[in-house]
């Protein structure tokens, strides 16, 4: 004959979120730029070990590289102006099915 068990309520305990703050840009932009071998193959070892990833490695060393640099913001014209890129219209949609 198996033993019939009773369990006590369970008391709710206050769970308390506790939020890293993180600076992370406001918005961020996709950038394509060449990189010797050498270090490309020292950034994906360094990645590898560290448990980071390239983009969190190379905002660092961003960020490291423009701390004591001093520059003017760029003029209305030039921020203002649409990124370079593709056009996208009707004829360049892609593949038609």
């Amino acid at each position: 004959m198996a033993k019939k068990f009773e369990f006590a309520p369970l008391q709710a305990t206050k769970v308390e979120k506790k939020e890293a703050k993180v600076d992370e840009p406001k918005k961020a932009v996709k950038v394509a730029a060449k990189v010797p071998s050498e270090l490309h193959d020292h950034l994906v070892s360094y990645c590898f070990y560290n448990y980071s990833t390239h983009e969190e490695v190379i905002t660092q060393a961003l960020q490291a590289f423009f701390l004591d640099k001093e520059y003017k913001p760029l003029p209305e014209k030039i921020r203002n102006r649409p990124r370079p890129g593709r056009k996208r219209t009707n004829s360049n949609k892609g593949p038609k099915p």
